[in-house]
Order: structure tokens, then C-alpha cells, then sequence
């Protein structure tokens, strides 16, 4: 055998072990399949995670009213109130701290507290103001006015989160939010500049999008809406999960990198199916589904089939999850673990009890242990109860 004859077998050797090898790579990402009946499982949070409950602090001052979004730091919990249109902060422990509220028309106010940022390292916070202002303002941890972000192009942010020291990350539903308005963005995700506002899009081509909003005509020329609990983009400690509802890949984005984490199967051509993930840990993946079903017609929801499916990354065994705590049995809606504007350390779980419906399950025998406990500190007037659940690993 000649010199060359040598060096294209060894080349070919080369290629075939490279095409083996990323393969392997391929075969090896989780997939779920959405049209499968897989089998059901009870799973307690307790066992995958060791569970916190925060109760929160209730003073003249700290009453809260709908809670928009919870930023969990270090040492503080920062909370958007989406009805009081204020910042709320508490210790880890869940004692009240202060609170500001800028709503107004001016240059150091908002109009609307849409969604919340929080730059940990610049101790900054960062209000999306109504979508329709296309701005952001930024106040410092006491509520003084640092500046003013306006956005370089018109964006309807359904998502945004604190991403680096430079950039937020933000999931656009323009012109998706109301059919007939136009075409919505096709590069829907897309990172914010903190200092110049400048908004860049990712390399993420969306071509057909779903959205979880249902729009129909209630007559009158009214226009009545209904919303799937769901986002296609979450944070995972300090990187970011997309995975999109009409995409059959979901990535992890990190170091401004996209990277295929899991794959769905299934939702191919029907506008109504619609998934993302949930929670992420390093030992199981937790993807929720529904499957809606609209009228033809009037275009109203008529129906939807939700499921939680769990993703075992050791075995590689999928199964229908029933998520549930053990110290509120009843309890078995795994959209109430949502992770949709929360920021948490990595591999953690969020959930929030509103006092009325703790005194309800114990009321009737169904509330246990730390949960129970708890139940001497508070009563049907205070603040909400937060749970935040670090997974095991």
C-alpha cells in the first residue's frame, strides 16, 4: 500500500469515527414524544429536592396583592407586584425590607410594571415598562431613578430576564399577541442592551410560531382572549432555556451560545400542541404539555389536555408526572410550580401558597408537616408562603 493509498484510508477512518461519534452525541439528547401515552407516576417534590418554605413578612407597608414575578439574590427576594405596580423587597428569611412604587408619566417613572430585571452585581433594578412604550427604567435597590433605557426597535417583551453584565434576554410576542396586526418577528428572542437599549436577535429562526394566547370575538366588536400558563423561555441558574412552541429542538443558551439540550416529537402541524420546559435539574427534565383544542368558528377554547412529563436523564425513562408536595397532598396542579418569571439559584423549583387556601386544607385535614407547622404564624390576611426546592443530585 502506497503513502496515499495509506493516508485516505486513515482519513476515511477519521470521518467514519467522527460520524459515529457525533451520532452517539445526537441519540444521546433526551427526546420526549408528545403524541405518546407514557406511563404515570406520582412524584413528590420532597423526593427530588429538599423544600424551603419563606413566609412572608406581613406589615402595614409589605401588603401584597397579585404577585407578577420573584427574584431570588443571595440575600434578598425581589418581588413585582402586578397590581400595586411596586418593587417589594425581603430578606431570605421573608422579613420585610421596603418597597417603591414610580407609576407616572415622567422620565423617572412608569406607566405600567410589566415585568422586572434585577442586575445582582450592579444592585440595579430594571422595570419593562406597558409594551406599547418600548422603554425600560432602571432605579437602584432604594428606588432612586438611575436612568432611562430607550428600545431600538418596538418589542413586546413576554419574557425578560437579567442574562450577563452587559445584556437582559428577552422573549418578543409582537404582533403574535393579536392576529391581523401583521407578521410577528420571526427571530423572536432577542438580548437587550442595559446601558444603550439596543436590541439584537438571536440566530434562532422561528418560522411558523405558535402562541399560548387565544384570541376570539365575544360580539360588540370585543375581543376576549385566553391564556396557556406557559413559557417558552425560562433561566436555569445563570444560563437561559428556550424551547419554543414551535420548534422541535430546546436549547440551552449560555455564554451567548445555543446549545440542543432535548428534543420533542410530535407537535408537527398542530398550532394547538404546545410545550416547554417547566424545570430543569441535573438529574431530570420536566416538560409541560397541553394539547387545546379551539373552535373552528368562534375561535374560543373549548378544551385542553395538560400533561407533565418527566425525563429520568440516568435511565433515560420517560413517564406522565404528577407533581405533587407531600405536606399538601391534594395539591396536584404542576402548573402551580411555574417557573415563568422567577430567578432562582440553579437547579431549584418555585411555587407560592396563598394563605386562603392553606386554611381551607387544614380546615380539612390536609395539610402536613412543615406546611402545618407553619400555620401558627399566619393567618387568612397575610402575605403568600413561598417555596423554593433545590433539587438533589
Amino acid at each position: 500500500m502506497n503513502r496515499l493509498s495509506r493516508y485516505l484510508w486513515l482519513l476515511a477512518g477519521c470521518l467514519f469515527f467522527a460520524a459515529c461519534k457525533e451520532t452517539q452525541k445526537t441519540n444521546n439528547i433526551p427526546t420526549f414524544d408528545l403524541q405518546k401515552d407514557y406511563p404515570e407516576q406520582d412524584v413528590f417534590i420532597q423526593d427530588i429536592a429538599d423544600v424551603t418554605y419563606i413566609p412572608l413578612e406581613t406589615t402595614d407597608e409589605s401588603v401584597l396583592g397579585v404577585i407578577g414575578g420573584v427574584i431570588c439574590l443571595n440575600d434578598t427576594l425581589v418581588i413585582s407586584d402586578s397590581q400595586q405596580n411596586k418593587v417589594f423587597f425581603f430578606d431570605r428569611q421573608g422579613k420585610y425590607l421596603s418597597s417603591f412604587g414610580h407609576v407616572g408619566g415622567g422620565k423617572t417613572e412608569y406607566f405600567f410594571l410589566h415585568k422586572l430585571c434585577v442586575d445582582p452585581d450592579r444592585r440595579e433594578i430594571l422595570v419593562y415598562d406597558s409594551p406599547t412604550k418600548s422603554r425600560i427604567v432602571v432605579y437602584d435597590f432604594a428606588g432612586n431613578f438611575i436612568r432611562e433605557l430607550k428600545l431600538s426597535e418596538k418589542i413586546s417583551a413576554d419574557g425578560i430576564y437579567d442574562y450577563d453584565k452587559d445584556y437582559l434576554l428577552a422573549y418578543d410576542v409582537y404582533m403574535l399577541e393579536i392576529p391581523g396586526e401583521g407578521a410577528p418577528n420571526p427571530y423572536p428572542y432577542c438580548l437587550i442592551s442595559k446601558t444603550t437599549g439596543e436590541v439584537t436577535r438571536l440566530p434562532l429562526k422561528v418560522e411558523k410560531r405558535k402562541n399560548n394566547t387565544f384570541y376570539y370575538d365575544a360580539g360588540n366588536g370585543n375581543l376576549m382572549l385566553s391564556t396557556i400558563g406557559m413559557s417558552p423561555l425560562i433561566k436555569k441558574g445563570d444560563d437561559a432555556v428556550i424551547s419554543d412552541f414551535a420548534l422541535d429542538t430546546i436549547y440551552r443558551y449560555a455564554n451567548r451560545v445555543l446549545e440542543p439540550i432535548a428534543i420533542r416529537q410530535g407537535g408537527e402541524g398542530n398550532m394547538g400542541l404546545l410545550s416547554s420546559m417547566l424545570v430543569m435539574s441535573d438529574l431530570y427534565y420536566f416538560l409541560e404539555t397541553s394539547d387545546v383544542q379551539v373552535n373552528p368558528k368562534s375561535h374560543q377554547i373549548e378544551s385542553s389536555e395538560d400533561r407533565l412529563l418527566m425525563y429520568d436523564l440516568k435511565t433515560g425513562r420517560v413517564v406522565s408526572a404528577q407533581l405533587r408536595n407531600k405536606d399538601i397532598p391534594q395539591r396536584d396542579n404542576h402548573a402551580a410550580f411555574g417557573m415563568s418569571d422567577v430567578v432562582l439559584p440553579d437547579n431549584s423549583i418555585f411555587s407560592y401558597y396563598v394563605p386562603e387556601l392553606l386554611y381551607r386544607h387544614d380546615e380539612q385535614h390536609q395539610l402536613f408537616g412543615e406546611l402545618k407547622a407553619l400555620m401558627s404564624r399566619i393567618d387568612p390576611e397575610s402575605n403568600p408562603v413561598l417555596m423554593i426546592a433545590k433539587c438533589k443530585e
